[in-house]
């Protein structure tokens, strides 16, 4: 902050100047600085200064860490203080007389340790939620941990880490976890845990050490259950339609066809019995069919059938593909599984329609 606007800061304070303009240039200056400095804090920080005009100067001449523990002060006096104005005075204060983490403590009526993760993050203010969020982290020594080993942290780690429950992920990086969501890092462990029971605790976590960012995601995952053995398909299909019965069979596929199987997110749903593919061979394909059971039914139903990129298959190839499944006993396909299959190749009571393909 310049020298001459934190003058006006403190002059606008104590009175410094002739007349009353002096005071009101200071005053006006000060509230855009906090403003811009502060965001939502800066209404709070007004009345901070009005209880403590020196504080004005510290505030404006903060480094982004102290900015952080000022915000994070300040959202636990809204929190757990529950806006009282005597404890604003005590905090305003304390903020820069006692040690910061006595202050931390106080305001949250928790014990603080180190605030050595105030110096990396973002520059700017975080949003009261995010403070929220990194208090829970702060909790966790498991999620403090990958806190601590990141050089570097973003704001939307912060809620990546905080919705998170899967302690084991700890072992992985902040960036893998925020790359890749909480909620997929679950579901792949899940996937793990029921395909390699060969695998303990501690092999998981020498496993997720290696699991630097979210595009190491799809080799990592091959490597640990490419030989693994799918859920047995509920269809052994026909000497065309043949299911796809291991993680590399389904890569392969997608590879082949160059389509989206190539991705993890495909795999998990057939690891975990949620869905079967089958590869459709000459003289039908090549194509990939996707079955998945269909929990609002309580029966599998066709998602998807499609050629090499995706494109769209034949009215008659689509047809004969459908008959092979529904005299399997699937018999729904598509978005809307009140429609039966013959019913989507255009044959209604007997009266054809124009197909929907």
């Amino acid at each position: 902050m310049p020298a001459d606007q934190v003058q006006l800061a403190v002059d606008g304070q104590t009175g410094v100047g002739c007349g009353s303009r002096p005071q009101q240039r200071g005053s006006e200056a000060r509230r855009t600085a906090m403003a811009g400095i502060y965001g939502w804090a800066s209404l709070i920080l007004r009345e901070v200064v009005r209880y403590r005009p020196l504080t004005a100067v510290e505030l404006l001449q903060a480094d982004p860490a102290t900015k952080h523990y000022v915000a994070l002060a300040l959202r636990g006096w809204e929190v757990h203080q529950h806006r009282s104005r005597s404890a604003l005075r005590r905090l305003s204060v304390d903020l820069f007389e006692r040690p910061r983490r006595a202050v931390l403590s106080a305001s949250w009526g928790l014990p603080f340790g180190r605030l050595s993760v105030l110096k990396r993050l973002p520059g700017r203010l975080l949003t009261r939620t995010q403070y929220d969020h990194l208090v829970r982290i702060l909790r966790d020594p498991q999620l403090r941990g990958l806190l601590n080993a990141s050089p570097k942290i973003r704001s939307r780690d912060l809620a990546v880490l905080s919705a998170f429950d899967a302690p084991l992920i700890a072992s992985a990086s902040l960036r893998a976890v925020a790359d890749i969501g909480g909620s997929t890092l679950g579901y792949v462990l899940a996937a793990i845990r029921r395909h390699r029971p060969d695998i303990n605790d501690a092999g998981l976590i020498g496993l997720c050490k290696g699991l630097r960012n979210g595009n190491r995601l799809a080799p990592w995952l091959h490597g640990i259950l490419q030989h693994s053995p799918l859920p047995q398909p509920l269809w052994d299909g026909t000497g065309a339609i043949a299911p796809l019965r291991t993680v590399s069979e389904i890569q392969k596929a997608g590879k082949e066809l160059h389509n989206c199987l190539v991705e993890p997110e495909r795999w998990l749903p057939a690891l975990l019995g949620q869905c079967c593919y089958y590869r459709v061979g000459e003289p039908l394909g090549p194509a990939v069919v996707a079955v998945v059971g269909d929990s609002l039914i309580g029966a599998w139903r066709i998602d998807s059938c499609a050629g090499e990129h995706n494109r769209p298959l034949r009215a008659p190839t689509k047809r004969q593909i459908f008959d092979a499944f529904a005299a399997a006993g699937i018999h729904f396909y598509g978005d809307d599984p009140r429609h039966r299959t013959l019913h989507w190749y255009g044959l209604v009571d007997g009266f054809p329609l124009i197909p929907p393909w």
